[in-house]
């Protein structure tokens, strides 16, 4: 069952080791795949391996959202991204490589 909610406001590397999020900054802190509801990072010094992109959207979401967000209804400052698994539409898409 997701229940963990990620919030990345500080520059940091991302990856997965040992079906873990590892999540690298200042401190190393690790959260369990399994258990990722979604990742929210709110800055552009972020960097994310390939392997941690597809295990997070495999298991949850990823927000992609600019510097001092709102979430109220009449804020022009709303999340400019959310990064789903494409598995779904994947036989809409036509493949060209």
């Amino acid at each position: 069952m997701a229940y963990i909610n990620v919030y990345i406001s500080k520059p940091c590397r991302l990856s997965v080791r040992n079906k873990q999020l590892v999540v690298l900054g200042e401190e190393e802190h690790t959260f369990p795949l399994e258990d990722l509801n979604a990742v929210l990072i709110e800055t552009g010094e972020c960097m994310i391996t390939a392997v941690a992109l597809r295990a997070i959207d495999r298991n949850g979401e990823t927000i992609c959202c600019y510097e001092n967000h709102c979430w109220a209804k009449d804020c022009e400052r709303k999340a400019c991204g959310i990064l789903s698994d494409y598995i779904f539409i994947k036989k809409q898409i036509k493949t060209f490589f």
